[in-house]
């Protein structure tokens, strides 16, 4: 009793007391219910009323039939778990309401699945109390608009007014229903296009639900940026055009239209209408929208990627800088803004970018206006040092569009222009390498501003070999992973710097030079140096090891304390680190310190300096190294020599019916190091290397075949389509490079022996590794390849064979037959002469070879079958053709092994197509520009379709030389 009375005095809540041993809950009512009339008594320690918030919350409970009637005579309501406490009737729980109050989420989720069967991953509660939460959004919800009223209000307002469509039509809105008003309908935008005409005429104002109605939204979604963004895109995306998107950002709270004025200043730049995007950033001023720190970076970026390289008037330019001097003056500037807005000046060439170098001084501090200095980052200058190439690359195009230069001028003329973009870009660098070095935690050199430096000095069509020295020296003092190549390279090739040029590279370039210098014109004048001895590579890069490359700072280091803090310490660390630099994918995953684009380099500088077989070498550590091919790395650089192929014959991968697609990668496989992109410039430079009238395209299909086996290359980068269609071009340029080599050597046409077999050998290989690949990907052989494959073969047929002996000749054919024959009978592969002389041939043979006579008993059982109309011998022929392809017995099938190097001294190059204009395009990280090598114009050959054809039948014939067409 005494808690009873602790009970009226309003001590203790009644809700307590529910759980207590021996008092009921009738009990309580009893206990606590007071005369009719009176008043609740006060707290004696209080001199106010009783009042507990949480339990005489009027949300509670809001059924009107529990709560409390002042009216009411009766004591108190019957029902004995109801209690009344001063003004409100308070609902007391039952043991069973208890019970379910205080069971857990997990009790909760396992009785519901004990009773369905069902897993939840929430509970009713939490479902409940969620829709709680997200009532301000149910709210606002796009539909929230009357489109039954809107439709009321257009009819009876604008009823005499003549509406017309885009053509100029009537458009009657009498016929109209309320769906046609909302805001993606097709005749939405008419209505509006008519209603804001209206407006300019008469002055007056639109109804504003109408106009909602018509944009998609609310009077709550104008009040909130994220709704308002989200209308602005529906709009955009419905109309193409920004009319209604920029009505609703005149509309909405300006406080909020500044995310969404941002985008429609980016959606107006992406299409590339510098002019209108500008008028919308001066629009905000008239709306009264405000900036954000996004605004500018926006405004100037869309401007750089919407303008080409070189077309960045001065008019545009002095605009841009007036916008962020203003910008600057009100809010401080960030180095975000001055950077977007310098990658706008560095497209203007005129008076050597003078915009983009005077814009530099808006870095300093002004005390005048109280503005404090804007530290530049890595960013700032990979920005300036692209530009600097693209200015380059703009004078040499220059340089070579005037006709009445003399070759030797135009020579001198393109070194000079090279040489003084190197020592710009030099300047440039070690103004950022001082700043680094003074502010090493805040500066970070990274791999885009060193991938942007080394590319102006490497150059993937040429560039002088002291500029490539140097080059790959720095990469290997910035990047471990470049070292680490380098240093497998020189164990493997068996020399002892990989930097360095060789001897008679050199030799042949240094007297290049000499004769340039002797038979230029003397009166030459030049633009940026007196002589040419000032502008020579040697006066260039006097040094190509300077010291001091990657010097050791003291740099600033956070680490975690046991107190989940974090501390800062000093470590002595290289300046230029790419570890320092976080994968943004991966949280906490450090980057690897090189990419594609750093190894794209790495090879062009190897191949510029006559490194050709250190450059295979150092393909086949990164293919090992990053690309997961099970290849053992110390048996390839046991042979010493990789341009003889690194897998021997009879281990190179081949198709084979019983190939299973079973095993895993054990391999790390990093995909910022090799793609579809930096496997095609691989192809090329292979393809691009041909001398005595030889080539190397066996290192192309063994990389090819390995790349395609599941066994060899379990998860790394697979050849594509396009990497297939590209070999068949270097296929076809092989044959070219044949002719022309042969007329140049000894005025024969046609094709010497070894060539037929180099040529077929590599054919059979490579059909066999795309036949390899098919059964990887489980793919169909395309149409298209059956062309190529008929193209090549006419043209060896179409040609002289010079000088064949029989048994020559029967090896080729067997070559011919072996690359072609599995294609049979799905495909219409024209090997038919092939056939036909091969079994001419072994009918001559006087001491005809046992595994002759197979052979020759096979093709005389695939010559007596034809594919009959209706398909049902297919398998039969299918049997024939693998039976013709097993009975061909090739020895050697490998590749020939007098090939020599391209760097020897009496290396002849014959061209064969047009010279094309090399540029310099190399890789530029902040555009996001891939490096991609570009070869004559017949490559265009390569990035078209041939046309698809289909046959589905064999033809022989009854002669001695039958024709075989699939």
């Amino acid at each position: 009793m005494i808690r009873l009375s602790l009970l009226r005095q309003g001590s203790i809540p009644a809700r307590y007391l529910t759980r207590v041993r021996g008092i009921s809950t009738s009990s309580i009512a009893t206990a606590t219910s007071l005369p009719p009339g009176s008043v609740n008594k006060p707290n004696r320690d209080s001199n106010q009323g009783f009042k507990d918030n949480k339990f005489n919350n009027k949300k509670y409970n809001k059924n009107h039939r529990y709560k409390h009637n002042s009216n009411d005579t009766g004591a108190f309501n019957a029902n004995p778990h109801r209690q009344r406490d001063g003004k409100h009737a308070k609902p007391i729980p039952t043991s069973e309401e208890l019970h379910q109050i205080n069971k857990s989420k997990i009790q909760t989720k396992l009785q519901y699945f004990l009773e369905t069967g069902e897993i939840v991953r929430r509970s009713q509660r939490v479902l409940n109390r969620m829709a709680k939460i997200n009532t301000k959004y149910r709210n606002t919800k796009s539909d929230g608009y009357d489109l039954k009223k809107g439709l009321r209000t257009l009819k009876e307002r604008y009823d005499t007014a003549e509406f017309i469509d885009k053509e100029g039509n009537p458009f009657p809105i009498s016929s109209l229903n309320e769906y046609d008003l909302k805001y993606n309908s097709s005749k939405a935008r008419t209505i509006f296009d008519n209603l804001v005409n209206i407006k300019k005429i008469t002055k007056s104002r639109i109804d504003q639900n109408l106009m909602l109605c018509l944009l998609g939204t609310n009077s709550e979604q104008l009040k909130d940026e994220f709704f308002i963004t989200k209308n602005m895109l529906e709009l955009l995306t419905v109309d193409n055009d920004m009319e209604r998107a920029l009505y609703l950002v005149q509309i909405a709270d300006k406080s909020c239209a500044a995310v969404g004025m941002n985008v429609l200043t980016k959606w107006v730049l992406d299409k590339g209408k510098v002019e209108q995007g500008l008028r919308m950033f001066s629009k905000r001023s008239k709306f009264g929208v405000p900036t954000n720190k996004h605004t500018l970076v926006i405004l100037f970026d869309g401007i750089a990627k919407a303008s080409e390289w070189g077309q960045v008037n001065n008019k545009l330019a002095d605009r841009v800088i007036e916008i962020f001097k203003s910008s600057r003056e009100k809010s401080g500037g960030t180095i975000e803004e001055f950077n977007a807005c310098l990658s706008v000046l560095i497209k203007n060439f005129d008076d050597q970018q003078s915009k983009a170098w005077t814009f530099f001084t808006n870095l300093l501090p002004d005390e005048e206006n109280n503005l404090r200095e804007i530290l530049p980052n890595d960013i700032t200058f990979t920005i300036m040092i692209n530009g600097l190439k693209r200015f380059m690359n703009h004078n040499k195009e220059l340089i070579r569009a005037v006709p009445e230069m003399n070759r030797y001028e135009r020579a001198l003329k393109l070194m000079e222009n090279e040489a003084n973009a190197v020592q710009m870009v030099d300047a440039a660098f070690e103004k950022i390498k001082t700043l680094a070095i003074q502010n090493p935690g805040r500066i970070n050199l990274g791999i885009q501003l060193i991938v942007s430096y080394l590319s102006c000095y490497i150059d993937k069509f040429g560039s002088p070999y002291r500029y490539n020295e140097k080059a790959l020296y720095m990469a290997s003092q910035y990047s471990t992973s470049v070292n680490e190549i380098f240093e497998y390279v020189q164990r493997a090739a068996e020399i002892e710097d990989v930097t360095r040029v060789t001897k008679s590279f050199m030799k042949k370039r240094d007297s290049d030079i000499e004769k340039l210098l002797k038979q230029a014109p003397q009166d030459i004048k030049f633009s940026h140096y007196e002589s040419p001895l000032d502008f020579l590579p040697k006066a260039v890069v006097p040094d190509l090891k300077p010291e001091n490359v990657n010097p050791i700072v003291n740099m600033p280091i956070k680490v975690p304390t046991k107190k989940g803090k974090f501390e800062t310490i000093y470590r002595d660390r290289p300046l230029v680190d790419f570890a320092r630099e976080k994968d943004s994918n991966k949280t906490g995953t450090i980057k690897l310190p090189i990419n594609k684009f750093l190894l794209n380099l790495v090879f062009d500088g190897l191949m510029n300096i006559g490194r050709f077989n250190e450059f295979m070498f150092a393909l086949w550590y990164s293919l090992i190294k990053w690309n997961g091919v099970k290849l053992d790395l110390d048996e390839i650089a046991n042979k010493h020599d990789a341009l003889k192929g690194v897998i021997p014959s009879d281990k190179l991968p081949r198709y084979s019916e019983k190939e299973l697609v079973t095993e895993a990668n054990s391999s790390p496989v990093v995909q910022d190091v090799y793609d579809d992109i930096t496997l095609k410039n691989i192809l090329l430079r292979i393809s691009t290397n041909r001398g005595k009238g030889e080539t190397y395209t066996h290192l192309i299909v063994e990389l090819f075949n390995v790349l395609s086996s599941s066994k060899h290359n379990p998860n790394g980068i697979v050849p594509s389509y396009d990497h297939v269609k590209l070999i068949f071009f270097i296929f076809r340029e092989d044959l070219k490079y044949y002719k022309a080599a042969n007329i140049n050597e000894d005025k024969t046409r046609g094709f010497h022996f070894e060539q037929l077999r180099e040529f077929n050998t590599n054919l059979y290989n490579f059909t066999q590794g795309y036949m390899l690949l098919n059964q990887r990907k489980q793919r169909a052989t395309h149409p298209t390849i059956v062309d190529e494959l008929n193209e090549i073969y006419a043209t060896i047929y179409s040609n002289n064979w010079n000088t064949l002996t029989p048994e020559q000749e029967l090896l080729i054919h067997k070559l011919i037959i072996k690359s072609g024959i599995l294609f049979l009978p799905k495909h219409s592969i024209k090997i038919s002469e092939s056939v036909g002389r091969t079994m001419n041939l072994l009918k001559e043979k006087t001491d005809i070879s046992t595994q002759d006579k197979k052979l020759l008993g096979k093709i005389k059982d695939l010559v007596k079958v034809r594919k009959d109309k209706n398909g049902e011998n297919v398998q039969e022929l299918e049997k024939l053709t693998r039976a013709v392809y097993y009975a061909v017995v090739i020895d050697p099938v490998g590749t020939v092994s007098t090939v020599e190097a391209m760097a020897d001294e009496n290396a002849e190059i014959i061209e064969l197509n047009s010279q094309q204009q090399p540029t310099n395009d190399a890789t530029e990280i902040s555009s996001s520009e891939n490096v991609v090598a570009k070869p004559d114009n017949t490559e265009a050959e390569v990035l078209s379709h041939s046309n698809e054809k289909s046959h589905d039948s064999l033809t022989t014939d009854a002669t001695d030389v039958p024709k075989v067409v699939v």
